[in-house]
């Protein structure tokens, strides 16, 4: 996979940033739509009718979803055969669907962009620039997926998933929204695997919900935290009854 190097121009936005190293692997809201979900049981977020938003940020959102594309070229979900950005589009759509804004939608867009490519730092610092958005979006965007982004020096799972969450709760607000569209598309993707996994991911999903629910109210996104606890719920059922 090639990816991008940066373009230099990002000294002034990106200096003071605080960046973890690259691992190499494989705000107004609005209405919800009056159709939410899927017809065939899929529990994700279907946007219908028109998302009203600047054309700036419009080609913005373009520029990210393409350097997303490339980032996660030739990766997959899982079930080792859905291509891998799908994901991050659905996160992006729960988002706008929950009253996320540009700055939440693009976040979405790039959260995984650092984790899974090696240059995915320099490719993300260089979509934002190319999008021409104000310096404060350019920061605030950021900001949100680097708390987004695993920290592979801390060792142990458990370890890592508690920090990223104080990560996300000391972020710009959206941050927690992005987080709870990202964990409840994962849940929903999560069916086809074994035991281990499901426990264990359900038993961190009900620790992200108990860490996240304060400030998912407080920034106005109840409805996307009862949404999660639902689908949450749903997984349980199914393990339950898969397992047991």
């Amino acid at each position: 996979m090639t990816g991008r190097s940066g373009s230099g121009r990002g000294s002034k936005v990106w200096g003071t940033q605080k960046k973890f190293p690259s691992r190499s692997h494989g705000p107004v809201r609005k209405e919800p739509p009056p159709e939410t979900f899927n017809d065939d049981g899929d529990d994700r977020v279907v946007l219908r009718g028109e998302f009203s938003m600047e054309g700036m940020d419009e080609k913005a959102i373009a520029i990210v979803s393409r350097a997303a594309t490339e980032a996660h070229e030739g990766q997959t979900r899982k079930d080792g055969k859905t291509p891998f950005i799908v994901h991050p589009e659905r996160v992006a759509k729960c988002v706008a669907h929950y009253g996320g804004n540009h700055v939440g939608i693009i976040a979405a867009w790039l959260h995984d962009v650092i984790e899974d490519h090696i240059e995915g730092d320099a490719m993300v610092r260089e979509a934002l620039e190319e999008t021409c958005l104000p310096e404060n979006n350019l920061h605030e965007i950021y900001a949100i997926v680097l708390a987004l982004t695993k920290n592979p020096a801390i060792p142990g799972k458990r370890e890592r998933f508690a920090d990223t969450l104080d990560r996300i709760l000391h972020a710009p607000g959206q941050a927690i929204l992005v987080k709870l569209c990202d964990r409840m598309d994962n849940l929903i993707d999560a069916r086809d695997q074994g035991q281990q996994f499901l426990s264990e991911y359900l038993d961190l999903t009900d620790h992200l919900i108990a860490v996240l629910s304060d400030g998912a109210i407080r920034h106005g996104y109840s409805e996307a935290l009862g949404q999660l606890k639902v689908v949450r719920e749903d997984l349980g059922f199914f393990y339950e009854a898969k397992f047991f």
